[in-house]
């Protein structure tokens, strides 16, 4: 299965409707997660959990299976009953991809070369490097060449104190 460039996660606007597509590819039903936050919290606000098999169900469309893995294309999330209660409208609902960190394939030495199996461990690399990357892009970060966080925030802290002067 190939792996587009697809963010791993997408913010709905909660309007009623209960199912929401799942716009990128993930490895098993599990992967996916839904939490949501009211519509008046503030960016740095987290987001609420929903819980999985109770206030949604996840379903995948264009299954790839190949040594009992379940890579799927994109899928859909169907809130239940108790999962629209916990919702208003206007509550920004994020359905996002949580893909473990682990290896998933192993090889056998002067076995037949299993493309399909190859290629599916590259997709799963690249799920889960897509997911760092976009923790990557929310971090706070230090211009290439700093020595450390350290030296960054002793600039920052020293700034703030001029200014208080």
């Amino acid at each position: 299965m190939l792996i587009t460039d697809t963010p791993p996660f997408v913010i709905y606007s909660y309007t009623g409707v209960a199912t929401m597509p799942v716009p990128f590819s993930f490895y098993g039903l599990t992967t996916v997660l839904v939490a949501f936050k009211n519509s008046t919290a503030s960016v740095t606000d987290p987001y609420t959990p929903l819980i999985a098999n109770i206030d949604y169900r996840v379903t995948g469309t264009s299954v790839a299976e190949n040594d009992s893995r379940q890579a799927y294309i994109r899928g859909e999330v169907t809130l239940t009953a108790a999962g629209m209660l916990k919702l208003q409208a206007g509550y920004a609902v994020m359905v996002y991809r949580d893909t473990p960190l682990e290896q998933q394939y192993s090889y056998t030495e002067l076995d037949n070369f299993p493309a399909k199996s190859h290629e599916n461990a590259l997709g799963y690399a690249i799920v889960a490097l897509q997911e760092i990357r976009a923790a990557t892009e929310r971090a706070l970060q230090v211009p290439p060449g700093t020595e450390s966080s350290e030296e960054v925030l002793n600039a920052i802290f020293a700034t703030v104190e001029r200014a208080e002067m």
